[in-house]
């Protein structure tokens, strides 16, 4: 999981997320930085459902009921 303190270039760094959502990559955010935009995360996860979510403020029952619902039974399901 990584961390991001800022986004020096919107523009690069879209690109860049644009070309991760291309190859279909199954990518999920969890948002708590309070700053950047909304699109840029919709761009980075090629606008799925339930990908995006703002951790800002959210108790940890919480990310575990939205997690619950999205990324562990996806998760779960892998077979390797």
């Amino acid at each position: 999981m990584g961390e991001l303190q800022a986004v020096h270039n919107i523009g690069q760094a879209t690109k860049y997320a644009q070309s991760i959502a291309d190859t279909g990559a199954n990518v999920y955010v969890l948002d708590e930085t309070k700053r950047l935009n909304s699109a840029f995360w919709d761009i980075l996860t090629g606008n799925a459902y339930g990908h995006v979510i703002n951790g800002t403020n959210a108790t940890p029952e919480l990310l575990y009921a939205t997690f619950s619902q999205t990324i562990i039974p996806e998760f779960l399901a892998k077979s390797c």
